[in-house]
C-alpha cells in the first residue's frame, strides 16, 4: 500500500527555488517547483471511505477482495440501538458475566484509540455489536478473505502456495521482533507489512477469568460462529507466524471485533 507524504520546502510566498517533495517510505520520489504548481488535490486510494457507529465513532474501511472490512477495532460502548454495553473491570465479574460486556486491555484508557475494545462473545451474539448495515463476520468470512489474499499476491513471499497473508493484515509497528520468516513481527518483505490495508494491531486477549495476555505479541478477532455452547470461533495475528491462526475460546473470553459490511 503506498502512504505518501508531502512536504514543501520555503517560504509562505512561492519562489523559483521552492520546492514541493513527494516522500515515500521516507525517500523523496518526487520534486516539483513551487512556482509550477497550479493546485493540490488529496485523493483517496481506491476501496478506501469510513463507516460510523451509533456514538460518533468513525472507523476507516478497506475493500478486500469483494469485502468491505473496517481497518480499525470496534470502539463502541454501546449497541448499534442505544443500549449501554457493561464495561466489566473486575475479573472475578468477567469471569461469570453471562451477558454482553467490554473492557479495555488492561482498564487503561490510553489503549483505546491504539486497539479498541475488548467484548465477550456474548456482545457478539447479540448481533447489534456493529453499526447499522454492518456485522461481525462469520469465521467462513475470514476464509473469503484469507483465500482471496493467497489468490492475489498477498503471500509474503510472492507466491501463492501457502498460508502466509499475516504479514499483509499486520500493522508494521508495535509487534515483538520476530527471525521466523513471513512472520508478523519479522522486518523481512517490507512490501507486503500490511499490503491489505487491514492494519491488524497486537492487542492482546481477555482470558474467561478476566487475566489479560499478549499485548505486543497478538491480536484475536472474534468471529460470529460458534463451536458449540461454550466456545467460539477466534482468528489471530501472532508475532512469530506467518498465516492466520484459528482457535475456539469460552465465550467468557474478550478479544476484539472487525465488522463487515452487510
Amino acid at each position: 500500500m503506498l502512504l505518501i507524504a508531502i512536504m514543501a520546502i520555503g517560504c509562505m510566498i512561492a519562489h523559483s527555488q521552492d520546492s514541493l517533495y513527494i516522500y515515500y517510505s521516507g525517500t523523496a520520489i518526487s520534486k516539483t517547483a513551487i512556482a509550477a504548481i497550479d493546485s493540490i488535490t488529496f485523493i483517496a486510494p481506491e476501496g478506501y471511505s469510513s463507516v460510523k457507529d451509533f456514538e460518533g465513532n468513525i472507523y476507516p474501511t478497506v475493500k478486500i477482495g469483494d469485502q468491505t472490512w473496517m481497518r480499525e477495532n470496534l470502539k463502541a460502548t454501546r449497541y448499534s440501538d442505544g443500549t449501554v454495553i457493561y464495561n466489566v473491570y473486575e475479573n472475578s465479574d468477567w469471569e461469570v458475566s453471562g451477558v454482553g460486556a467490554y473492557c479495555l486491555y488492561d482498564n487503561d484508557t490510553i489503549k483505546k484509540p491504539m486497539y479498541g475494545a475488548i467484548y465477550n462473545h456474548y456482545a457478539v451474539n447479540t448481533d447489534k455489536l456493529c453499526p447499522i448495515g454492518w456485522h461481525v463476520p462469520a469465521d467462513s468470512e475470514w476464509n473469503t478473505m484469507i483465500d482471496f489474499l493467497k489468490a492475489n499476491n498477498y503471500i509474503y513471499d510472492g507466491t501463492t502456495i501457502g498460508e502466509g497473508v499475516a504479514k499483509a493484515l499486520g500493522t508494521a509497528i508495535n509487534w515483538l521482533p520476530s527471525a521466523q520468516t513471513g512472520s508478523v513481527g519479522n522486518d523481512d518483505y517490507p512490501a507486503y507489512r500490511n499490503k491489505s490495508g487491514f492494519t491488524g494491531t497486537p492487542g492482546g486477549f481477555r482470558y474467561a477469568n478476566g487475566s489479560y495476555a499478549y499485548e505486543g505479541s497478538a491480536g484475536y478477532w472474534w468471529t460470529a460462529t460458534v463451536a458449540d455452547d461454550n466456545n467460539a470461533w477466534c482468528r489471530g495475528l501472532y508475532y512469530s507466524l506467518s498465516y492466520v491462526s484459528k482457535d475456539n475460546y469460552n465465550r467468557h473470553s474478550g478479544a476484539y471485533v472487525r465488522c463487515v459490511k452487510n
